[in-house]
């Protein structure tokens, strides 16, 4: 078969070859467009949510693009591990927004206040206690003693009206003075009293400050924007504000009693009637569980929300699986078509090279057998190749140029011609010659002068052992 024809039908099969790989190739550049459509629609989709989740850095639309999903999530093993979040999860992590205010709080402790309710107890037995009671007791151990306690009491109550003179004997009693030592006593103790009664004052002023200051960090910290609890904060910091209310009317109920008492010390049927469970409420650890639970949570905080913002992400990759897994295959299928296009095309094109290496070599060959006929000196005559096999005779005119004269050669042109082609043609057949060959001329070197034949052997001859 003809190597030019054989060459010529593989190039038409390689350029239908080609044109079927540039449809293939339209046909992934489709795919592949769609692919990326969708990603932008993603992104969209997710940004519109990050922004409601953390406002500062999702807040444009450069903030959240395709180029930022990154391709590997949209391989068919990567997007079979994401999943879409259920309603109720989806909206609660849309609900948590990134909150810069979240922040650890420092809980409230009580000094005086949470010693109310034993402060309250001494103080309702001190009301119904006197000065007077309290120097008798003294003498209490001993009844002699305390009748004496009380006679010197009576004595001194009455002087003035026996006018300092004893009503048996009218000698001055002032000379006596056991009641002004009994009274020096009951002085002090008068003084040690309201004392205490002052102390129990102080208690509870400093009790209702430390009420204040409670209610001044309730408003400040216990509020729904500063704590990452679900509770409705609001309205456990109102009610709490009112427990704070009651409990500051009851404690200066108690002052106010404490001050009757310091204006009547002996009185001693001064009652108090406060509501314990109003304190114990205020006391009780709602709160500080509650700022506990949200100090632990802040420390997470950060983390969550950069977890929430990822699960939001994988949620709308996933929400988009079969389309995604549908473009990967178009994608996959193509890809595998064109690998073959061009395993394809790597055969016939190495099989080009190899056609073109061998006209190569022809050309090479015919070279040699022109620069043969110029030792000749038929400058004017030259071989041209027209195809693996054959070849055709040219020989130049006056004006200069090649013409074909295959029947416009003598008789001994066609001769040395043929001789000259025959034993390149052998040469290249055979690679190497180790012994002597013998050459078998037939008739036609007869048509040769002396000259020329002797030239033909001498030309074979050299020709062959070269």
């Amino acid at each position: 078969e003809n190597i030019i024809l054989e060459k010529n039908k593989i190039c038409k099969k390689i350029k239908k070859l080609k044109e079927f790989k540039n449809k293939i190739e339209e046909k992934i550049n489709t795919a592949n467009k769609n692919k990326k459509d969708l990603k932008s629609t993603i992104a969209k989709n997710t940004r519109e949510v990050l922004s409601k989740i953390d406002s500062n850095k999702y807040n444009t639309p450069q903030s959240y693009q395709s180029t930022h999903i990154d391709d590997g999530y949209l391989s068919s093993e990567k997007i079979s591990l994401f999943e879409v979040l259920s309603y109720d999860e989806f909206e609660k992590i849309k609900s948590m927004k990134k909150n810069l205010n979240y922040e650890i709080i420092k809980e409230f402790n009580f000094d005086k206040f949470k010693q109310i309710e034993n402060g309250v107890k001494k103080i309702d037995e001190m009301l119904k206690q006197t000065p007077e009671n309290n120097a008798i007791d003294r003498f209490k151990q001993d009844n002699d003693l305390e009748n004496l306690a009380r006679l010197a009491f009576d004595i001194k109550n009455k002087s003035e009206m026996y006018k300092d003179k004893c009503p048996l004997c009218g000698q001055n009693i002032l000379g006596v003075k056991l009641w002004e030592k009994l009274e020096k006593h009951f002085n002090e103790e008068y003084k040690q009293f309201i004392e205490r009664l002052g102390k129990a004052k102080n208690f509870f002023e400093n009790s209702i400050t430390e009420l204040g200051n409670y209610t001044k960090w309730l408003n400040e910290h216990f509020i729904k924007t500063k704590l990452l609890i679900d509770d409705d904060i609001d309205k456990k910091r109102q009610e709490y504000l009112l427990f704070i209310e009651e409990s500051v009317k009851e404690i200066n109920n108690i002052i106010n009693h404490i001050e009757l008492k310091k204006q009547n010390p002996n009185k001693n049927d001064i009652d108090i009637d406060c509501d314990l469970n109003l304190f114990q409420r205020i006391l009780n650890d709602d709160i500080q569980n509650l700022i506990k639970q949200h100090n632990r949570k802040q420390q997470t905080y950060l983390k969550d929300i950069d977890e929430n913002i990822e699960k939001i992400k994988k949620h709308f990759i996933a929400k988009e699986k079969d389309n995604v897994a549908l473009y990967n295959g178009l994608i996959n299928f193509y890809n595998k078509i064109k690998e073959k296009i061009n395993c394809v095309l790597e055969k016939r094109n190495k099989h080009i090279v190899d056609i073109d290496a061998k006209l190569k070599e022809m050309d090479q060959s015919f070279q040699n057998l022109n620069k043969d006929m110029e030792e000749w000196f038929f400058n004017d005559i030259c071989f041209e190749k027209i195809g693996d096999a054959y070849y055709k005779i040219q020989r130049l005119n006056f004006n200069n140029k090649w013409f074909d004269c295959d029947k416009g050669l003598s008789e001994g042109e066609k001769t040395i011609v043929s001789i000259i082609y025959f034993t390149n043609h052998f040469l290249s057949k055979i690679k190497e010659i180790k012994e002597c060959p013998l050459v078998f001329l037939d008739d036609p070197i007869n048509s040769l002068d002396n000259s020329n034949r002797d030239k033909i052997i001498n030309y074979i001859s050299s020709k062959l052992l070269k």
